[in-house]
């Protein structure tokens, strides 16, 4: 059988995918029910070629980028070709799971919270123009604290999409892992249609994730949660090339993977509310759709009842980077 040809572009792959699935009903379950699966990436597009660069220009207090307008004093994001998206913010914060707040092994949580990483706060060290891009530096810590995070938020615009290159490194002496590492934006409320081109269906982390696989697929925002007894972090996609939310008109916002892959969740609620809930019942869905975008997260383990997190799936500090790219979605 002649293999599919991958156009060029933008996550332009050709996946083979494997199942194996009952022919027959039989007593534990019924016909086509899947018993195991696989895949490979067959073939993948060559990179399409670089599209120039929009120059930001400055007027009136205002930075216009390609389709993003910025606070030429602050550096925020003001609107994204009319959609308000809020300012990205580095997000490093997380709800801990059960796993986190273990009682075998050596928790991590309450050095998170001793810490102080659940109220971290940024300071503004820069903004300025640099060629091509539009560049922001910050500094996010917790208060009274010898450790942070410098942050660089690298803005630059081409072909209708503003690309946004993040740059995290850790200094000052850090007594644990990082819970995560990524953006955080509030979203319009009526964006609720989920599509993304990655792993999934479920929700995956770094040492739990052989239950996915790559596809394309759609939910929506209240469908992506996972509704555990105890409210905590949960519903992260991982491996995403590019990522759509629409509202009812169809129109929304794209995400696309430079990097190439990122890590999503979308909820109606934002961190802390999920870290103040003790039942599900006590999270009330707000008027924006709070979106998370990873270049990581600390793995999960299993320290509610045995061994936590292994070496090789810690979020240890440093210099972490994340590349996306966001654009508007018509009607």
């Amino acid at each position: 059988m002649p293999l599919p040809t991958v156009s060029g572009g933008e996550g332009g792959q050709v996946w083979l995918t494997v199942s194996v699935r009952l022919a027959h009903e039989l007593p534990w379950a019924g016909a086509g029910h899947e018993i195991a699966w696989g895949q490979g990436l067959l073939a993948e597009a060559a990179p399409a070629p670089a599209p120039a660069p929009q120059r930001p220009v400055t007027e009136r207090g205002r930075v216009r980028l390609g389709p993003g307008l910025f606070d030429a004093r602050t550096g925020r994001l003001l609107c994204l070709d009319g959609l308000a998206t809020g300012t990205p913010r580095l997000g490093a914060w997380r709800a801990p799971t059960d796993n986190d707040e273990g009682t075998h092994g050596v928790p991590v949580a309450p050095f998170w919270r001793a810490l102080g990483l659940d109220r971290l706060t940024e300071r503004c060290l820069s903004v300025r123009a640099d060629g091509d891009a539009f560049q922001v530096r910050t500094r996010v810590a917790p208060a009274a604290s010898d450790v942070g995070l410098e942050v660089t938020y690298r803005w630059s615009a081409a072909a209708g999409t503003l690309w946004l290159d993040l740059q995290a490194r850790a200094v000052g002496q850090w007594p644990c892992p990082l819970p995560r590492i990524g953006l955080d934006l509030a979203l319009p409320g009526d964006l609720d249609a989920v599509q993304w081109f990655g792993r999934g269906p479920g929700e995956a982390y770094r040492d739990v994730d052989q239950g996915t696989r790559v596809g394309r697929f759609t939910d929506t925002v209240a469908g992506l949660q996972v509704p555990y007894l105890r409210p905590q972090e949960n519903g992260h996609r991982i491996g995403t090339r590019w990522l759509e939310l629409r509202g009812a008109d169809g129109a929304g916002l794209r995400v696309s993977g430079g990097g190439p892959t990122f890590g999503f969740t979308a909820r109606r609620w934002d961190d802390h509310a999920l870290d103040a809930a003790r039942h599900p019942h006590e999270l009330v869905a707000g008027e924006r759709v709070h979106l998370r975008l990873d270049a990581d997260h600390h793995g999960t383990g299993s320290a509610s009842c045995g061994p936590g997190v292994l070496p090789q799936h810690q979020l240890t500090p440093g210099l972490h980077s994340l590349r996306v790219g966001l654009s508007r979605l018509p009607g």
